[in-house]
């Protein structure tokens, strides 16, 4: 059970605080030992990760290329 005493607010600012700071060093950890992957990999089959890369490009321009379309076109509640 949580008791509200005085001086509490800023110790819960403080916890906030924290947490904020330990998701902001995990999300750059995640970030950084994906790119060591995505690196270590290329090295390792370059062709793949290319044509990996070049398909994953390719259906996402597609992808946006028709959400634009569609979102774009004059009966669409998304364009007014």
């Amino acid at each position: 059970m949580l008791v509200r005493q005085p001086g509490n607010e800023i110790l819960e600012a403080s916890m906030a605080s924290v947490g904020k700071t330990i998701g902001k060093r995990a999300a750059k950890a995640t970030v950084k030992h994906t790119a060591r992957g995505m690196k270590d990999k290329a090295q390792r089959k370059p062709l793949r990760s290319v044509t990996l890369l070049g398909l994953g490009a390719a259906l996402g321009a597609a992808v946006g290329f028709a959400a634009g379309r569609l979102g774009s076109s004059p009966g669409h509640p998304a364009a007014q």
